[in-house]
């Protein structure tokens, strides 16, 4: 079993809105000579954000600013080359500049309209939604890197076998699309909150404001406060009830509640515990082609994914995505 640090989508995987037209020119060395310019201005772009609105961001996730780069330019030139897609090197240059500056909020829910959408009809297969008409989205099946323009989501619906849409997140205890809570918005166990949010109390309550700040008054528990934003790099101590700074670990280290400290994993490495355990260890991102499970660990570097080959399976290898290959 994984334990989750939160919501990230822009900085892991290029999850951005896409607008409703585009057209490309000039000679094929110049298109790729732009279009390598454009996507290392926008993995520049992705990669410093992530770092300003994600205590150790990069670290992290990527393990250092160049993987984090190399990876994100790599996804940004996939999404140019994806068949049925409309995009230029413009777009992607004005995307990098919406990054630049959208609040920490939009950018850790990927609410940034980038690129525009494609041309694929509902029911034509997608690995990503700049492929698919205005109004559609690209339905990811679980455990593969492909799927098919669909209608977007409704909360409640089934994301068993596919992804949700943009403005959902799927819930892990009943597998349905739901949007996240913002502050003030009534939550529970199946309607979580966004970035930055706690649910008080959890089992029925009210998305309250995360604290921020060290020292802080907070509640491990969410009974009768919020905890501390895990994404300023901070938890609640129980001993104090207080908000305090995380430590990392690397790869082999322990990781969770450490005596009683809260410990993240760093440099490319997720946690994996025992179900019920307050503490597991840190396993290092596997490489592309790898092997990789979704369960016991380890994890695939952002932002390939672990391609089990169906939505039960639990193994499998870690491909990075292509549109292109999505037919």
């Amino acid at each position: 079993m994984k334990l989750f640090r939160g919501t990230v989508t822009v900085a892991v995987g290029l999850g951005l809105s896409a607008m409703s037209c585009g057209g490309r020119g000039g000679n094929a060395a110049q298109q790729q000579s732009s279009a390598e310019q454009a996507c290392s201005d926008l993995a520049a772009a992705n990669c410093e954000r992530l770092d300003e609105c994600i205590q150790n961001g990069v670290v992290d996730f990527y393990g250092d600013v160049a993987t984090c780069q190399a990876r994100q330019q790599q996804s940004c030139v996939a999404v140019l080359n994806a068949p049925g897609g409309t995009n230029t090197d413009p777009t992607v240059e004005q995307c990098a500049a919406a990054i630049s500056s959208a609040s920490c909020e939009d950018f850790d829910l990927g609410n940034i309209p980038c690129f525009y959408a494609g041309t694929r009809a509902i029911g034509q297969p997608c690995g990503q939604a700049v492929q698919c008409v205005s109004g559609a989205y690209c339905a990811i099946v679980t455990g593969t890197n492909c799927g098919t323009c669909a209608a977007p989501a409704q909360p409640g619906d089934s994301c068993m076998d596919a992804s949700c849409s943009h403005g959902l997140v799927c819930v892990s205890e009943n597998l349905q699309c739901q949007p996240l809570g913002g502050s003030g918005s009534a939550c529970d166990t199946d309607h979580r909150c966004g970035p930055g949010l706690w649910c008080v109390p959890p089992a029925a309550g009210t998305c309250d404001v995360a604290g921020a700040a060290v020292s802080v008054p907070c509640d491990p528990t969410g009974a009768t406060a919020p905890g501390c934003d895990i994404n300023a790099g901070l938890y609640c101590d129980a001993r104090t009830n207080t908000c305090l700074p995380v430590a990392y670990a690397s790869a082999g280290g322990r990781c969770g509640y450490v005596n009683g400290t809260y410990t993240l994993c760093t440099d490319a490495s997720a946690c994996i515990a025992v179900f019920g355990q307050p503490s597991g260890a840190c396993k290092a991102a596997a490489q592309d082609g790898m092997p990789c499970s979704i369960a016991d660990g380890p994890p695939c570097l952002p932002p390939a994914r672990c391609v089990t080959g169906n939505p039960t399976a639990t193994s499998g290898t870690c491909k990075f995505p292509d549109p292109a290959a999505c037919t």
